[in-house]
């Protein structure tokens, strides 16, 4: 079993794991098409919860997944993210992923979520590569990969998108 990745607390947001009771909050941030223009499979309701349920279950098998991004002043969902297992070209690596609710975008909540969640991935599992998968036309997140010390690894085409792959210097 990996390490259990912790709850943290940041300057604005309460990082959490997931839980059942959230799902129709995650539902919700993957239902807004502005804010998930960049992932081809985010408007169908039934998939989101798909993809919540393996979620969850991953937190429950391996001790990390995804998180919930709450704000620690009032509670409202900023979105989510953090570092999930997965298979990149048959090697094992950790995701990571971010993504907001667009009335916070602009504002350093995706570094402030996968800032600790890359750290505490380096820390516990250093030899699990982190890494990224975004297109190449979604600027914001690739200015957060660059914050964060990424560079691009790969490229490819996948669901009809062109996608890149970053992986963080070390």
């Amino acid at each position: 079993m990996s390490p259990v990745l912790p709850e943290i607390r940041t300057e604005r947001l309460l990082l959490r794991r997931l839980w059942p009771t959230d799902e129709d909050k995650v539902v919700a941030l993957y239902r807004d098409e502005e804010a998930n223009q960049w992932d081809p499979m985010a408007f169908q309701p039934e998939q989101v919860r798909e993809r919540f349920t393996g979620w969850v279950a991953d937190w429950d098998d391996y001790g990390l997944s995804y998180w919930l991004a709450e704000a620690t002043d009032n509670g409202a969902v900023v979105g989510m993210g953090g570092v999930r297992h997965h298979v990149e070209g048959g090697e094992r690596v950790l995701n990571l992923a971010y993504r907001l609710h667009r009335n916070y975008w602009g504002q350093g909540y995706a570094t402030e979520i996968a800032r600790p969640a890359v750290e505490w991935a380096e820390q516990e599992m250093p030899d699990v590569p982190v890494s990224i998968v975004t297109t190449p036309q979604h600027a914001a997140s690739l200015r957060v990969a660059e914050k964060l010390g990424f560079t691009v690894w790969r490229e490819r085409s996948q669901h009809g998108f062109d996608e890149v792959l970053l992986r963080r210097q070390r």
